[in-house]
């Protein structure tokens, strides 16, 4: 089902850096994983490990050491994205109370989207994958993401300083 949903080689491929956070079980560090240098299984672990919630996932061994979602460590995982050249992060919450309300953080801008309605909580909430639940939340999501977007975008148009083009 992995490569069903998601085909590793594009990400490999790819020009943009991909990257996911992941919570060392026992010392509640973070790692941050490329996806676009893994192999298809170590990218599927990865995948694995910071979806790994502790009251539904087992912890995902990855080299010896075990990963989880690193929801509790932190609220967005920010720090590869610090590092790069990119000029604006956009963070997108399932609960408005993990916002950092932050407009820019080392001279990145940043734009928060989170839901405007409560997603609820545990099995009723955001772990709720009916299909009628799952199509409401991305309606939901469209709606806030245009909602915000629009509403940043419009105050404080921000054109890029350089675009990158590839023919892929």
């Amino acid at each position: 089902a992995f490569c069903y949903y998601l085909n590793p080689s594009l990400i490999q491929n790819s020009d943009v850096d991909l990257y996911v956070s992941c919570g060392i079980l026992k010392t509640r560090e973070r790692r941050y994983f490329h996806l676009n240098d893994l192999s298809e299984k170590e990218m599927k672990k990865a995948l694995l490990a910071t979806t790994a919630l502790s009251i539904l996932y087992q912890p995902v061994e990855i080299d010896g050491i075990y990963y989880v979602d690193p929801m509790k460590y932190e609220r967005a995982p920010l720090r590869p994205l610090l590092e790069t050249d990119c000029e604006t992060i956009i963070i997108v919450y399932l609960d408005p109370r993990s916002r950092i309300n932050q407009r820019m953080i080392n001279g990145k801008r940043i734009i928060e989207i989170f839901p405007s309605k409560e997603l609820g909580n545990g099995v009723y909430g955001s772990f709720d994958f009916r299909p009628s639940v799952l199509k409401y939340y991305m309606e939901l999501g469209s709606e806030d993401a245009y909602r915000i977007l629009y509403r940043v975008l419009s105050k404080e148009p921000k054109v890029p300083h350089r675009v990158k083009y590839t023919n892929k």
